[in-house]
C-alpha cells in the first residue's frame, strides 16, 4: 500500500520562520568515564563508511538512552545509561550499567573478523510489562526511604522515584562491532550486572571462515525466555555479487550454568531482508497479551531501491572451492570475466536491461535511443519532466536527495523455526513512501517514560513538498483478520502533523548532523507537550556538526509565521557532534520549569553534553 497524507494538515498560510526566543538554554557537561566508543574510521568500503558516519552514537532503545565509552589505548568498554532526573540542573544522570572486556581474537572465532563496525546495543523488550508499568507509583517508597529527608521533600522524592523506575531489572544485548553478542542483565537498584559469554551468530559462507560483524537495532523476549535480536551485517562486494546490507533475526537462548555464570547460545538465524543500505529504523513490538499463537513483530524502514537483491540466488556466481579449501584461481578468473562482461558497453541496437553502467559514456550510449531533441507536442501543450531543484552555494539544491523509504513488518518466531539464513523472508505488511522521502526517524523520548509506556511512539519525518509530514506508526493489538493475521498486529500509519518548510530548511543546512522530531501535535507526547497554547513546545531540533542547533516551535495550520531559535553549541576546535537525542520533560509539581521543558543530549569525541531547555 502507499502512504497517504492528510491534506488538512497543510500549512497553506505559512510564510516563514522568524527568530524568537522559545526556551532558556543552559549547557551542562555530564561526567562519564572515557569517550564515545566504537567510532570506526578505517572502514574498507562505502557501505561500511556510510553506516558509521550516519549512525547516531547516543543510543536509544525501548525508551532509554545509553552511551558506550572507551578509554584511549584500552579494549574494554563501559555502558552508561542516561537517567532523566528533571529536578537536577543537568536533567540527566549517567549511571554505569556494565563493563565489557576486550573482544575475542581470531583464534576464538575460528577465523578472521571482517571490517569492524560501531558498538551497538538493544534493550530486550519484555514479554510481559514490568510491575512499574502497571502501577506508576509502585516502588517509590522503597527508593526514597533510604534517603534521609526524601519523604518530606516532594522535589527530592520525585527525583528518586524517577531513578528507581529507571533502575528496574532489564536485559540488553551489546555488540562491540566484532560480530559478538553478549547479554547483560541489570538487576534492580543498580547492583552489579551479569554479563554472559559472547556468541558470534553470523558467519560467512563456506569455504570462508571467521565471523561477520553485526549492528544491533532491537530485541524482544519470547514467552519461553528466548530472545530474538534484529541486527544487520554488511556483505562486501564479491566477484559476481554486489555489496549490500543483510538484516537478520537472531534467536538466542540464555541459561545459567552450574557455577552461576550467565551463558548465551544462538539457536537460529533468519534472513529478513537484503537491501542496498543499512535500515533507517527498526522497532520491535511484543506479542499481544493473551493472543493465541501471537508472535512479536519487527517493523523496519529501509531503502527499497535494490532491484534483484531480495530475489537473487546467492549460489549463482560464487567461486567454488579448490583442493586447498579456497576458491580456485580458474573459478575466480571466470567470475571476474563474467563480471566484466556483464558491465561491458552494449552493442549497437542492443536493448540491455542492465541499468548499472560503470561510466558516463556507457550511460549515454544506453539511453541514446530513448531521448529526442524535438518536442513531441505543440508548444502550448508541451510539459517538461525536469524535477525543479534550486542550486547555489547555500546547498538548497540538496532537496530531492533524501532517501526513499519503505516500511515492512515481520513476525519473529522463536527458536529460528521457519526461517533461513540464506533466503529472505516475505513481510506480512508493507507500506511504500516513495512519493515522500525520509527526513528523519529520530523521535523524542519522554521523561518520565517508565510510568507511562515502555517506549515512545515511532515517529517518522517525511518530505511533503517543502514541508515535513510527521507520520506516527501505531501497531494495534489485533491482526487484520484470519488465522494468519491474528498472530501479529497490523501497523497503522497516521499523518499526525506537518511542520511547515522544514524539508526546505533542512536541505539548506549544509552542516546538518541530526534532525530530531518533537511530539507536539502528534498525540505521542505527555500532558505538558500536548497543547500549543504555551508557545514553548518544540516541533523539531536541527543539530549541526559543530557550531549551531536550531529550535523550531509548534506552528498551527492557521499561523503565518513560525518561531525559530538559534543556539550556539560552544564546542571546542576539532570537536564535532557524533550523536544527538531529544528528551521531553513533563511539567510536574516541585520541578524546575512549571511549563515543562526538554533536554538535548550531544555526544562528541571528547565529552557528553546536556542542553537544558526551559520554556519561556
Amino acid at each position: 500500500m502507499e502512504l497517504a497524507l492528510n491534506r488538512d494538515q497543510l500549512h497553506s498560510q505559512f510564510s516563514s520562520w522568524r527568530l524568537q526566543a522559545i526556551a532558556a538554554v543552559k549547557r551542562h557537561e555530564l561526567e562519564i568515564y572515557g569517550h564515545a566508543a566504537g567510532i570506526v574510521s578505517s572502514s574498507v568500503d562505502f557501505l561500511h563508511t556510510q553506516a558509521s558516519v550516519t549512525r547516531n552514537h547516543v543510543l536509544q532503545s525501548e525508551g532509554r538512552l545509553f552511551v558506550l565509552t572507551q578509554q584511549d589505548g584500552s579494549a574494554a568498554h563501559r555502558v552508561f545509561e542516561l537517567l532523566p532526573v528533571p529536578g537536577a540542573d543537568a536533567g540527566l544522570l549517567p549511571v554505569q550499567v556494565a563493563g565489557l572486556e576486550g573482544g575475542a581474537g581470531e583464534e576464538a572465532v575460528g577465523g578472521p573478523v571482517e571490517a569492524v563496525l560501531d558498538c551497538s546495543l538493544a534493550v530486550v523488550a519484555p514479554h510481559a510489562p514490568p510491575p512499574a508499568a502497571q502501577a506508576p507509583g509502585a516502588g517509590a517508597t522503597t527508593s526514597t526511604s533510604t534517603t534521609p529527608g526524601a519523604a518530606s521533600d516532594p522535589h527530592q522524592q520525585h527525583q528518586h522515584q524517577q531513578q528507581y523506575e529507571s533502575l528496574q531489572p532489564f536485559q540488553m544485548l551489546v555488540s562491540r562491532g566484532h560480530g559478538d553478542l553478549v547479554l547483560v542483565r541489570a538487576p534492580a537498584g543498580g547492583a552489579a550486572a551479569q554479563v554472559s559469554s559472547p556468541v558470534h551468530p553470523v558467519r560467512p559462507r563456506a569455504p570462508l571462515a571467521g565471523v561477520r560483524p553485526v549492528t544491533l537495532e532491537a530485541a524482544v523476549e519470547h514467552a519461553n525466555g528466548d530472545i530474538t535480536a534484529v541486527a544487520w551485517a554488511i556483505r562486501s562486494r564479491g566477484a559476481a555479487t554486489p555489496g549490500c546490507c543483510e538484516l537478520f533475526g537472531v534467536t538466542l537462548r540464555p541459561s545459567v550454568n552450574g557455577d552461576g555464570q550467565l551463558r548465551l547460545e544462538a539457536v537460529g538465524v533468519q534472513l529478513l531482508l537484503r537491501t542496498k543500505l543499512a535500515p533507517y529504523v527498526v522497532r520491535v513490538y511484543a506479542a499481544a497479551a493473551g493472543a493465541t499463537g501471537a508472535a512479536p513483530v519487527a517493523v523496519v524502514g529501509f531503502d527499497p531501491n535494490t532491484a534483484g537483491l531480495e530475489e537473487e540466488e546467492d549460489e549463482e556466481g560464487v567461486p567454488q572451492a579448490g583442493p586447498s579449501g579456497k576458491p580456485s584461481v580458474a573459478a575466480m578468473e571466470a567470475a571476474a570475466a563474467a563480471d566484466d562482461a556483464a558491465n561491458a558497453a552494449p552493442a549497437a541496437g542492443d536493448d540491455d536491461d542492465d541499468m548499472d553502467p560503470r561510466t558516463l559514456e556507457q550511460a549515454v550510449a544506453r539511453l541514446a535511443h530513448m531521448t529526442s531533441a524535438e518536442r513531441d507536442k505543440a508548444v502550448p501543450l508541451a510539459q517538461w519532466a525536469d524535477i525543479y531543484k534550486e542550486s547555489g552555494p547555500d546547498g538548497v539544491g540538496a532537496m530531492g536527495a533524501e532517501p526513499v523509504l519503505d516500511l515492512a513488518a515481520w513476525r519473529l518466531g522463536g527458536g529460528g523455526a521457519g526461517g533461513s539464513a540464506d533466503k529472505t523472508q516475505r513481510p506480512y505488511w508493507r507500506l511504500s513512501c516513495h512519493a515522500h522521502r525520509l527526513l528523519t526517524a529520530d523521535g523524542p523520548l519522554l521523561a518520565p517514560a517508565a510510568a507511562q509506556q515502555a517506549q515512545p511512539a515511532l515517529l517518522l519525518g517525511v518530505t511533503d513538498d517543502v514541508d515535513c509530514a510527521v507520520v506516527r506508526l501505531d501497531v494495534g493489538a489485533e491482526g487484520p483478520g484470519g488465522e494468519a493475521g491474528a498472530s501479529a498486529p497490523e501497523p497503522q500509519a497516521v499523518h499526525a502533523v506537518s511542520i511547515p518548510a522544514l524539508a526546505y530548511v533542512a536541505a539548506g543546512k549544509t552542516h546538518k548532523r541530526h534532525l530530531l522530531l518533537g511530539s507536539a501535535g502528534t498525540g505521542a507526547g505527555c500532558s505538558s507537550t500536548s497543547s500549543s497554547a504555551g508557545g514553548g513546545v518544540l516541533s523539531a531540533v536541527l543539530v549541526e556538526s559543530a557550531r549551531f542547533m536550531y529550535l523550531y516551535g509548534f506552528t498551527t495550520c492557521k499561523e503565518e509565521y513560525g518561531r525559530q531559535q538559534v543556539v550556539e553549541l560552544g564546542l571546542e576546535d576539532g570537536e564535532s557532534v557524533l550523536g544527538a537525542r531529544l528528551v521531553e520533560v513533563a511539567a510536574s509539581p516541585g520541578t524546575e520549569g512549571a511549563a515543562g521543558g526538554a533536554l538535548v543530549v550531544l555526544a562528541t569525541q571528547r565529552r557528553l553534553l546536556s542542553y537544558r531547555l526551559t520554556w519561556r
